[in-house]
C-alpha cells in the first residue's frame, strides 16, 4: 500500500497542480484515511481513502509487461547498434570527411526505434511515421551537398523536425495536447540522455587511461565506436529508463528549469549591459549569432518546462526571463541586419533571420501572457507547430531555393 500511496503523491506532483491545491488533496486523503483506521486495517484504510479520492485500480501482470518491454528494448538496441556499424563494415569508415554523413543519417536511425518502443509494437501510427521518415530520408539525401551551407543547415535542423513529427504518435484528443505532452516527455528524456552521455564520456576517459597505462592506445577506435554506436543508443535507453526505472522525472525537470532561469536571466542582463556599453562586433561574428539563437531557444524551453511548477511569485520570473530574452533577440536582429546589409543574403543568414523573427514573436507573446499571469499552453503549442513548418522549409526548400550552395 505504501507503493500506491507514493504513486498517487507522484501523480499529484506531475499533474500540474499548484502547491496549495496539491497540499489540500493530500490533507483530504490523510483525513479520510485517519477516519477509516478505527474501522479498517491500516492497509485497507489507505486503499479506500485513495479510492474515494478518485483513484482506480485494475488487476494486471506488470511483471510480464515489464519483461516484454525489456525484450523489445534489447532487440531494438541490438538492431540499432548493428545498423550503426554497417557503413564501416562496408568500407565507409568514420572520418572527418564522412562525419557529416553519419550525423545526417543519425535521425533516420534513432527515431524509428524510438517510435516502436513508444508504442510497444509497429502500430499503424508507427508505420505512417516510419514511412514519412523514409520519404524524408530519400529527399534529404538526394539534395544533400557536403560542405555547403544548405547541407549544414539540414544536419542541424533535421533532428528538431523529427522530434516535432514524432509528436503525432501521442494518443490525445487534440493536436495541442499531443504537442505539449510530447515535448514534456522529450525534455525529460533529453535530461536522462545527457546524464547518460556524461557517464559514457567518463567511462571512455577511464578506459583510455587504463589501456594507455599498459602501452595500448585504444582512444581512436573507442572514440569512433562511442560516436557511431553508443551515443545514438542513448535516446532510446533514456526513454526506457523514464518509462520503467525513473518514471517521475517531470518534477526534476521543472526544478532544473526553475534553478537555471535565474542564472540565465543574469547572463542575459550582463550580456545586454556589456553590449550597450562596449563596442559590439556581434554583426561580424557569425558564431556569436548562432550562440545567441541557442541561448534564446534554451530560455523558451526553460519557460515551457518551468510553468507547471509556478508558485504565486514565479510567473514574475518567467515574465522577466521572456522580456530579457526578447531584448537579446532584438539586439541579435539588429546585428544580423547589419550583416545582411554588408554581405547580402545567404542560406545561413536567411535561416538565422527566420529563427530570430519567430523567437521574437514567441517571446513577445510569452511576455504579454506571463505579465498578465495567463496560461501559455495554447500559445506554445501553436508556436511549436510554426517552428515545425520552419524546420521543414529549411530542410526541404532551402537547398533548391539557394541552388544547393
Amino acid at each position: 500500500m505504501e507503493d500506491l500511496q507514493n504513486q498517487w503523491e507522484a501523480h499529484l506532483t506531475e499533474s500540474g497542480l499548484d502547491d496549495q491545491a496539491r497540499e489540500s488533496k493530500l490533507a483530504q486523503q490523510q483525513a479520510i484515511k485517519t477516519s477509516l483506521e478505527s474501522l479498517l486495517p491500516p492497509q485497507e484504510a489507505v486503499l479506500v481513502s485513495l479510492s474515494r479520492m478518485g483513484c482506480s485500480f485494475t488487476l494486471g501482470k506488470p511483471t510480464v509487461k515489464l519483461q516484454e518491454k525489456g525484450r523489445l528494448l534489447a532487440f531494438l538496441l541490438l538492431l540499432q547498434l548493428g545498423l550503426s556499424q554497417l557503413p564501416q563494415l562496408f568500407g565507409y569508415p568514420f572520418t572527418d570527411s564522412t562525419a557529416v554523413y553519419y550525423a545526417l543519417e543519425a535521425s533516420f536511425l534513432i527515431f524509428p526505434m524510438l517510435s516502436i518502443y513508444h508504442e510497444g509494437k509497429p502500430s499503424k501510427s508507427v508505420i505512417r511515421f516510419i514511412l514519412t521518415l523514409v520519404i524524408l530520408a530519400l529527399v534529404v539525401n538526394l539534395q544533400f551537398k557536403q560542405g555547403k551551407q544548405t547541407g549544414t543547415l539540414t544536419v542541424l535542423h533535421l533532428p528538431f523536425l523529427c522530434i516535432l513529427l514524432s509528436a503525432f504518435l501521442q494518443h490525445e484528443s487534440s493536436r495541442e495536447k499531443q504537442l505539449l505532452l510530447h515535448l514534456q516527455e522529450v525534455g525529460e528524456t533529453a535530461l536522462l540522455a545527457f546524464l547518460l552521455a556524461c557517464a559514457v564520456g567518463t567511462l571512455q576517459l577511464v578506459a583510455t587511461l587504463l589501456f594507455e597505462s599498459i602501452g595500448l592506445s585504444i582512444n581512436k577506435r573507442l572514440a569512433t565506436f562511442v560516436l557511431t554506436g553508443i551515443l545514438p543508443l542513448l535516446p532510446l535507453t533514456a526513454l526506457a529508463l523514464k518509462r520503467t526505472v525513473v518514471p517521475h522525472t517531470k518534477a526534476f525537470t521543472r526544478l532544473l528549469s526553475r534553478l537555471f532561469l535565474v542564472p540565465l536571466d543574469l547572463l542575459m542582463l550582463a550580456f545586454l549591459v556589456s553590449a550597450l556599453l562596449g563596442s559590439s562586433t556581434m554583426g561580424e561574428n557569425r558564431n556569436l549569432l548562432f550562440t545567441v539563437d541557442g541561448l534564446l531557444v534554451l530560455v523558451v524551453l526553460m519557460i515551457f518546462y518551468a510553468q507547471a511548477s509556478q508558485t504565486p511569485r514565479f510567473p514574475i520570473i518567467l515574465a522577466i526571463s521572456s522580456i530579457l530574452a526578447l531584448l537579446v533577440d532584438l539586439f541579435a536582429l539588429f546585428a544580423l541586419g547589419t550583416r545582411l546589409f554588408a554581405y547580402g543574403f545567404s542560406p545561413n543568414r536567411a535561416a538565422v533571420l527566420g529563427e530570430n523573427l519567430l523567437l521574437a514573436l514567441n517571446l513577445a507573446f510569452l511576455a504579454f501572457q506571463l505579465s498578465r499571469n495567463k496560461p501559455t499552453d495554447s500559445l506554445m503549442a501553436r508556436f511549436f507547430l510554426v517552428y515545425g513548418v520552419w524546420f521543414l522549409i529549411v530542410v526541404l526548400i532551402f537547398p533548391p531555393l539557394f541552388a544547393y550552395r
